[in-house]
């Protein structure tokens, strides 16, 4: 680092007059970032509570810094409003006006910042002007920026700026009986996306997805081609972006409907876009999971053959008794069992080739309603995915210690049983791993949720495969699930 530059940092930690420290403010010191933190000094100035006059020469001398995220928490500038005098947060919502909208590693709006620290009532003013919607927003603790200002006394006068912007914060903290549900492999199409991508909530997904894949997942979804589209590296990573992009969709049509949801459900790697919903993880945590979980499944499928057979009509007992004589007809090494249960008489069929084409013909010659072998499938939920549940346990324990609690119930593929606020971490990280290689349980979800008390259901993600299923497990479940198509 120049010496210039460590002269302002020193001379910011010291809170310097702006006068002594204006002399050591150029466009290159004020592009400069710490060795140890890697923060710019306009975060410096932020978190030592520098005034207007310091504030706006940093921002002069850098523009670019009001839009700047530190990466070790996430912070904007926004993110120190409480340190912020009216002058200075105009300044910094003139220059950059998204940063409004952006959270911290830990889900925080900057309107969840200054309700949590009791910031003055015109700043809290200008942040709800700015951003509306924040005061509904959740972050991933479950928590509102109404709720956040309730819990440390903050002014009345704050209390009546968020109620008065969304009433129903104020109104209602209630937990609502929805469920929404998120869709998994099989759902995309080509042109998916394409009518929501201009949602200022989805466009931002789409950004951050960018910058992680490096790749515009936007351009496969617009012109495919579908067999691109059905790649797993590729269609999970759409999917799981496609799925987020509903639940915006549909935060903006009923804000509550996600915020107070009971429940969250996905289907096979669309557990992964629940457990974002329920505020386990960020979506870009989440969307750095899917990208290595696809990987570790490629990697395994290449090194093992193995194909997904759908089959309906039969009783769970006789497609067992199938499987059983298929990987027994197929020979030594060849294997096959049912991956998932989607509803009475609707399975899966999962394992190498030959036992997997084997069950297709004895699913037939017993009146199968339907048995067919799925395209650009694998042995999905087996065993030949062991390689790949490692790989993807490193994963998951990477960023174990960023994980949270979730707000609502999960109901998981591997139990059928949900995960509550008070379920460990580390325990989802072993739910999450074990899915890869065990069969999804998703018809038990949907009756378990319905016993719940859940009564009212939003499939949000692509088509409406999950509407479909649903008519098959409860039909009233049915007539109270609502698309938000994508």
């Amino acid at each position: 680092m120049e010496a210039q530059s460590r002269a302002l940092f020193e001379a910011l930690s010291k809170k310097q007059t702006p006068k002594e420290l204006q002399k050591l403010i150029t466009p290159a010191t004020a592009r400069s970032h710490d060795i140890y933190y890697g923060m710019s000094p306009l975060l410096w100035a932020l978190s030592y509570g520098h005034p207007f006059e310091v504030i706006a020469e940093l921002v002069k001398a850098c523009p670019e810094a009001a839009s700047e995220k530190w990466e070790v928490e996430g912070y904007t500038p926004l993110h120190y409003v409480e340190n912020l005098d009216v002058q200075s947060l105009k300044l910094l919502l003139e220059t950059c006006p998204s940063a409004v909208a952006e959270k911290d590693n830990k889900g925080m709006l900057p309107l969840h910042w200054a309700a949590e620290h009791s910031a003055p009532a015109e700043l809290v003013e200008l942040l709800v002007s700015a951003n509306k919607k924040a005061t509904s927003e959740k972050d991933s603790f479950g928590r509102s920026p109404y709720e956040l200002a309730v819990e440390n006394d903050a002014a009345t006068a704050v209390l009546d700026i968020i109620a008065k912007a969304n009433p129903f914060a104020a109104s209602s903290s209630e937990v609502l009986p929805i469920g929404i549900l998120l869709p998994g492999q099989g759902s995309q199409y080509v042109k998916m996306l394409a009518e929501v991508a201009d949602v200022p909530e989805v466009r931002a997904l789409l950004d951050a997805a960018k910058l992680i894949l490096g790749y515009d997942i936007m351009d496969i979804c617009m012109f495919g081609p579908e067999e691109r589209l059905q790649e797993v590296n590729i269609v999970q990573p759409a999917l799981y972006i496609a799925n987020l992009a509903a639940v915006e969709v549909l935060r903006n049509q009923r804000p509550e409907a996600v915020n107070n949801c009971q429940a969250v459900c996905g289907l096979g790697f669309g557990e992964v876009s629940a457990l974002v919903v329920a505020g386990v993880f960020s979506f870009s945590d989440g969307l750095r999971l899917v990208v290595k979980r696809a990987d570790a499944m490629l990697e395994a499928m290449r090194a093992t053959a193995g194909v997904t057979c759908s089959v309906a009509g039969l009783t769970e007992k006789k497609v067992m008794d199938i499987c059983r004589t298929a990987s027994e007809a197929a020979g030594d090494g060849e294997f096959c069992v049912i991956t998932n249960v989607l509803f009475d008489k609707g399975y899966t069929i999962g394992g190498t080739v030959a036992a997997v084409e084997q069950s297709e013909k004895l699913c037939k010659k017993a009146k199968a309603m339907q048995a067919r072998l799925l395209k650009a499938s694998g042995g999905f939920h087996t065993s030949l995915m062991e390689p790949a549940k490692v790989k993807y346990l490193e994963a998951l324990e990477e960023i174990l210690p960023s994980m949270n609690a979730p707000r609502c119930k999960v109901f998981m593929n591997i139990t059928g049983q949900p995960i509550t606020s008070r379920t460990e971490p580390s325990k989802i990280v072993e739910l999450m791993s074990d899915q890869l290689t065990n069969p999804v349980k998703w018809k038990d979800c949907m009756q378990n949720m319905v016993k719940d008390g859940v009564t009212e259901f939003y499939e949000c993600g692509p088509m409406k495969q999950l509407k479909a299923i649903m008519k098959r497990i409860d039909v009233d479940a049915f007539s109270n699930t609502q698309n938000i198509e994508v």
